[in-house]
């Protein structure tokens, strides 16, 4: 028995001999088509990669077959017409990928043994930056990233935050479902900031784009309480002072008997002080038969208030050497008793400069 015409899309059948008797009365002919192998690949073009939903479709979107994508080619069981254009289509990328777009597939003339076609797929790029009420990399929060499933709750990363943005790995992002809540959750403030008090949603979109979420804190409300003192630590007034940000004066005073007072939060009548950035205390002229003092540098942060103890200024004929001393009361959370046997109170930085009178 010779075939003489042949499906479209199959190999013409091999020639059969058959001996017909009342027995053997049924014959039958074998067309196979070509071995079309559909493979998912990582965007190297070579990794396969499971856990995508394909399916192949026609032009007008009727589906011919589906399956899920695994660490091996895909080897199709419907035999596809010749000359016509399909497309391999992905309903759902794997989890760490964007969706690839759709692929044309075609059996050509005359038929091959086989036919290979592979889709690829691009990872998701998505980075976390936590910043402050200026925009600017804030170390030392703790960040978790936390992924809703049908109220069911799964963190997927915990990191804390420095200097730089914090690029999600694609160790984490294998396990993301980007159809699925996504939020961060912040479990300690960086020092000097407020806590966030809710989750932050972040919406991971399907696109080859990088996708960056600034989470932003505003800084705790610090006092600072600027007193100019006599020798026998009593307040000294006439002292004209200055509070500088470099070479931009941010406050001028004259001291009185009352603790000049100011705060790390702006209001409508004066300028902006920073937690954690340095700023100087100037002496512009000191009080009638005192020396005026060196600036004194001062900075809030990391649990500490760093000065710099300069010399004084003044005339070196002097039969005393002046001092001024500065004590500086630190930021923290509850009371204590500093280093220094100075008793802290909450959130306030209190400086004390005590001047010694001119001796003649």
């Amino acid at each position: 028995v010779v075939e003489v015409g042949t499906p479209d899309g199959y190999f013409k059948a091999e020639p059969l001999e058959v001996t017909i008797d009342k027995e053997n009365n049924e014959i039958e002919l074998l067309n196979v088509g070509p071995d079309v192998n559909i493979s998912k690949v990582d965007s190297d073009n070579t990794t396969l990669i499971a856990g995508a939903k394909l399916q192949i479709r026609e032009a007008d979107g009727s589906v011919v077959e589906s399956w899920t994508s695994t660490n091996e080619a895909y080897k199709l069981q419907t035999v596809l017409n010749t000359g016509k254009v399909y497309y391999l289509h992905e309903v759902k990328a794997p989890n760490g990928y964007v969706t690839g777009e759709d692929v044309e597939v075609m059996i050509t003339k005359p038929l091959q043994k086989e036919y290979n076609f592979k889709m690829s797929n691009e990872r998701l790029n998505v980075q976390v930056i936590k910043v402050d009420e200026d925009g600017i990399n804030l170390p030392g929060a703790q960040l978790s990233l936390i992924e809703v499933n049908n109220g069911v709750e799964t963190v997927l990363d915990s990191w804390s935050s420095d200097e730089k943005a914090h690029v999600l790995s694609f160790d984490v992002l294998k396990n993301l479902d980007i159809e699925n809540e996504h939020y961060i959750r912040e479990t300690q403030a960086p020092i000097g900031y407020t806590k966030l008090t809710q989750d932050y949603a972040i919406e991971i979109l399907n696109t080859t784009e990088l996708q960056s979420f600034n989470i932003s804190n505003n800084p705790d409300t610090y006092e600072i309480g600027i007193n100019k003192m006599a020798p026998d630590r009593t307040l000294l007034p006439g002292a004209q002072l200055q509070l500088k940000d470099g070479d931009t004066v941010l406050y001028e005073w004259e001291s009185t008997t009352n603790i000049k007072k100011f705060s790390t939060t702006p209001d409508e009548s004066s300028s902006k002080l920073k937690y954690g950035k340095t700023y100087t205390l100037h002496e512009v002229k000191a009080p009638a038969g005192y020396i005026i003092s060196n600036d004194r540098e001062i900075r809030i942060g990391d649990n500490e208030v760093k000065y710099l103890n300069k010399n004084i200024k003044g005339n070196l004929n002097s039969l005393l050497v002046p001092l001024i001393t500065i004590l500086l009361m630190i930021p923290i959370s509850f009371c204590a008793i500093g280093p220094i046997g100075v008793y802290l109170s909450d959130k306030l930085v209190d400086v004390i400069l005590i001047s010694e009178s001119v001796s003649v």
